[in-house]
């Protein structure tokens, strides 16, 4: 007979190589009984469970290969997603990363790159001191995910203050300027978001790498609101890119009223000091 000064306690079994819970009643003189056949009828269960499994264990198996490297992928890389192309386009200025050095395999789509740098290559060099002015080479990676309805082709609209190699899942698809392992032969160029072209991709989802460098010496101006911006990369429709284009560049070339101004009046003091002397003479 159990006295009325019995105490429950909690204790842990691991038959089936799992902690299971297991309530124990003890009296003062230390003895153990079973509360109850919770125990046994758990177990019975738990077996009933994996025998009824056994015809399926093969596919669940395969499907734990499936899916154990999507969730590793979700948990350690940002992507970013695109899931429509406004008129304007779509400006890559998240999910970055960076990291200074040279690598080749730093190209590759499988690369592991969950410990480099977050950055957004878009800001101005002056406000990213981890690229380095003296011309050695970094690598800037984004991860892309492109909904499957957006099967028209692409193009990019770039900007850039260095030189820089673009791969798209480890294949070289466009460069501007020169790159080199020696500082001194870099060459900086921009395209100036002149539209070129970007291979879509039948995976829908893509790693854009960048290999990059500023040329040395230059000297970069910060007056009067110039932003010297490392990497600007939009992504846009052909029809809509060339449009951004075409209206950018056509208001570079129009008249500014600032500029007229100055014109006219250089005009007024050049033609006022020729007729002054002309008079003294």
């Amino acid at each position: 007979m159990l006295q009325n000064n019995t105490k429950p306690h909690l204790y842990f079994e691991s038959k089936l190589a799992v902690f299971i819970p297991v309530l124990f009643l003890a009296n003062e003189n230390g003895q153990v009984f079973f509360a109850a056949t919770f125990l046994s009828i758990l177990q019975k269960a738990i077996a009933a469970i994996v025998e009824a499994l056994k015809p399926y264990a093969m596919r669940i198996f395969l499907l734990s290969l499936f899916l154990f490297p999507l969730l590793v992928f979700a948990q350690k890389r940002e992507v970013f997603r695109i899931d429509s192309l406004p008129k304007a386009g779509i400006l890559l200025n998240q999910g970055w990363k960076w990291h200074a050095g040279d690598d080749p395999e730093w190209a590759k789509a499988e690369f592991d790159d969950a410990g480099w740098e977050e950055i957004d290559p878009t800001k101005d060099i002056f406000a990213l001191p981890q690229l380095p002015r003296s011309g050695k080479i970094g690598w800037f990676r984004i991860h892309l995910m492109i909904d499957s309805s957006l099967n028209q082709q692409m193009v990019m609209l770039i900007q850039q203050s260095g030189a820089s190699e673009i791969y798209l899942n480890g294949r070289l698809i466009q460069q501007f300027g020169t790159l080199s392992t020696d500082p001194q032969k870099v060459i900086a160029f921009t395209p100036a978001l002149k539209p070129v072209s970007f291979p879509t991709t039948n995976r829908h989802i893509g790693v854009l790498a960048v290999r990059y460098a500023l040329q040395p010496g230059i000297g970069y101006s910060s007056h009067f609101g110039t932003v010297n911006t490392a990497l600007t990369i939009s992504l846009n429709t052909v029809e809509n890119g060339v449009d951004t284009y075409e209206s950018i560049h056509w208001a570079a070339v129009q008249p500014h009223p600032i500029r007229v101004g100055i014109f006219f009046s250089l005009a007024i003091l050049y033609f006022g000091f020729y007729f002054f002397t002309e008079r003294e003479w």
